[in-house]
């Protein structure tokens, strides 16, 4: 122990009435170098920390934080007490893992009482670079102390720096304090018995974002922007520095503030009352560290678990649109989000969920229709990334400040997510991260349904495909073959032009099938272009409803039209043609005699509608899903022995989609409504 301890360095006579100097300035309780203490331990998570003086016979410790009896009260021990001394004369970092283990540390009395076993402490010095003392932290076990714990021991031992100036200029005593407040990282507030705030560092100002007017504040008018974990705003008595100030224990205590247009922050609040000798309480303390990351990584964790739960039980992103929208919002505490998802038919955006917090009533300007390349989303959606907006200016909706949308990659980018921020964000790349980390799951979601989907479509296709080889093609293959082997056998006869008839009949059956089949191909494969041209509508439906009046005729239906004297739109004739022939065709065929076939043309703004309603045998409601499926034919049409392929309506929603339109079915008694709405011009390729 005694070679450990260089007494010449510690009886140096400047060295020492400096020390002695610092010591008269310092009282025997020093609130501010007891805070300097309990940061250091803290700064390490070590159970015990120390401020020390070193003299030539003794050590003052004018920090404690964490030490027992008799120290805290006597605040002086001899040299062999504590490994400070070690310090002084090393005028260096001492760093023990195991003092219990050392022949040079052994014997020291806190090290011989079991009171300490590791220590890490730094030196203390004046302005003139003399070492006064130590700043050092203890644990009553082994540890090993790492370069980081050394570097953040070294930092906080330079917030003594100003405490050390102050005692040797007693001219200036009340400065030091704020000195050494106002060069922490953490912010830091003191407050009196009576709840005033009498100290308050400028990291703290800065947190709470206090308007710096000079006036007074008090613990209790802090409660407008602080907030508890769970984001409630906390009522004046229930802050930490006011919890403190009763006696209550505050320790690492999650707290929110939000300042006004400013963003909200997460810190661990640390707060202690301070007393006197008497024991009677004078004050409080509260020390904050930032912990925002650290909390928005758990809430984005926990928004992975449950969008996966989510998804792991969904059919489709629709039925869980709400859903994920909302768990977006609530990891990043933000009060608004959408999922937009892509119509792979009309190729437009649709709201498939939001979540909104209370108050906040999302009009048309936020849940409108989405055109590429239109606003935020629709930007996203064009340029296949992320999009951080630091300002939205939406007088409709002034509480919105920030904006971030990201694109949903499946097969292609299948939708956007986009979230809305009531604060001025500041830490873009983490938050776009976060979010892009849940719309890559949704994704691959989107992904793998639609593979399922398309393993499900190749197995209907094949299913359709062998009823169709059974049924329609197989029937006139049947009647053909049979015929043709009479007209072998046979000479030939009267009634060798009938059986030449079915042949012939029952060839173009097949051939029409055929065709209709490489045309559907062509179409969605792409190999069969638009050919567009100014159309006019009004004579392309007279056309074909004159072109099917004989078949209505002979089942007396009555054909009303209703058409425009002009409507030109930018089309691809015949193709038009084959829509309105499917459409006016199956009208006819499908109503029941003596019935009604409705046809209406309407011009709207940027479309044009044709509506065609008949009054025929509709289709049952189960079936009524499957009507755009290739080869499908309703049991009622099957059963009523009606002709036809199943591949009319496909072919018609096909080329409607690649004129950017769209068909739906209204299914009413008696008879269906087909709606075709088509853009007046094609949007540019």
């Amino acid at each position: 122990m005694a070679g450990a301890i260089d007494g010449a360095v510690l009886t140096g006579q400047q060295r020492l009435a400096a020390v002695r100097r610092v010591e008269l300035a310092i009282p025997a309780h020093s609130v501010p170098a007891d805070w300097i203490a309990r940061l250091a331990a803290q700064a390490v998570g070590a159970p015990m920390g120390m401020l020390t003086l070193v003299g030539g016979d003794d050590v003052h410790f004018a920090g404690c934080y964490g030490l027992a009896e008799p120290l805290t009260s006597t605040r002086k021990a001899p040299l062999t007490e504590s490994l400070c001394p070690v310090v002084v004369s090393l005028d260096g970092p001492l760093v023990v893992q195991d003092a219990t283990g050392s022949c040079d540390y052994a014997d020291f009395l806190s090290v011989r009482r079991g009171a300490m076993r590791a220590y890490l402490g730094v030196p203390l010095r004046d302005r003139d670079g003399r070492t006064l003392g130590a700043l050092a932290v203890a644990d009553a076990r082994e540890r090993r102390w790492s370069d980081d714990e050394l570097i953040a021991l070294m930092r906080t031992a330079e917030l003594a720096a100003p405490l050390l100036a102050a005692a040797e200029n007693p001219g200036s005593p009340g400065n030091f304090l704020h000195a050494v407040l106002d060069n922490m990282h953490s912010p830091v507030a003191a407050c009196d018995a009576l709840g005033t705030l009498i100290m308050m560092n400028q990291a703290m100002h800065q947190a709470i974002a206090l308007p710096d007017d000079g006036r007074q504040v008090d613990i209790y008018n802090l409660g407008a922007a602080l907030h508890s974990g769970d984001g409630v705003r906390l009522a004046p008595g229930e802050t930490p520095l006011a919890r403190a100030l009763t006696g209550q224990a505050v320790q690492d205590v999650d707290v929110i503030i939000k300042p006004p247009g400013a963003p909200a922050r997460t810190y661990l609040a640390n707060a202690t009352a301070i007393s006197d000798d008497n024991g009677r309480v004078t004050g409080a303390v509260v020390v904050l560290n930032e912990v925002t990351r650290q909390r928005r990584a758990e809430r984005f964790r926990a928004c992975e678990l449950r969008v996966a739960e989510a998804l792991g039980s969904a059919r489709s992103l629709v039925d869980v649109g709400p859903e994920l929208a909302e768990a977006v919002a609530a990891a990043l505490a933000w009060p608004y989000a959408q999922l937009w998802l892509v119509d792979p038919v009309t190729d437009k955006l649709h709201l498939a969920g939001q979540w909104a917090a209370t108050g906040l009533s999302p009009d048309a300007s936020l849940t409108g229709p989405v055109l590429r390349g239109h606003g935020i989303t629709g930007a996203v959606w064009a340029d296949e990334r992320p999009l951080w907006v630091p300002s939205v200016r939406d007088p409709r909706h002034p509480q919105l400040s920030a904006a971030l949308a990201v694109p949903v990659h499946g097969s292609g980018v299948v939708g956007v997510l986009t979230c809305f921020a009531d604060t001025h964000e500041q830490d873009r790349a983490d938050l776009i991260d976060a979010v892009q980390t849940v719309s890559d799951q949704i994704g691959r979601f989107a992904t793998r349904r639609h593979t399922a989907d398309l393993s499900a479509q190749l197995d209907r296709t094949r299913d359709d495909f062998i009823t169709l080889v059974g049924h329609q093609l197989r029937t006139p293959l049947t009647s053909i073959l049979a015929y043709s082997e009479l007209l072998l056998d046979a000479p030939t006869d009267e009634h060798t032009p009938r059986m030449l008839e079915v042949v012939h009949r029952n060839a173009s059956t097949l051939t029409a099938v055929v065709d209709d089949l490489l045309d559907l191909a062509a179409l969605q494969s792409g190999h069969a272009t638009l050919c567009l041209s100014e159309v006019d509508l009004p004579g392309l439906v007279t056309t074909a409803t004159n072109a099917a009046r004989p078949a209505a005729e002979a089942r007396q239906l009555r054909i009303d039209l209703d058409l425009p004297d002009e409507l030109v739109l930018e089309a691809d004739p015949h193709r038009l043609r084959q829509v309105l022939d499917n459409l006016v065709s199956n009208a006819v065929k499908y109503s029941r005699d003596g019935g009604t076939v409705a046809i209406r043309l309407t011009r709207h703004p940027d479309a044009a509608e044709l509506s065609v309603a008949d009054t025929g045998i509709g289709i049952p409601a189960e079936e009524r899903d499957r009507l755009f499926t290739r080869f499908f034919r309703a049991g009622n049409v099957r059963h009523g022995l009606i002709p036809g392929t199943g591949l009319g309506l496909v072919i018609t929603r096909t080329i409607t989609a690649a004129h950017h339109g769209r068909i739906t079915l209204t299914h009413h008694d008696p008879g269906i409504t087909a709606t075709v709405r088509l853009p007046l011009r094609q949007p540019e390729r």
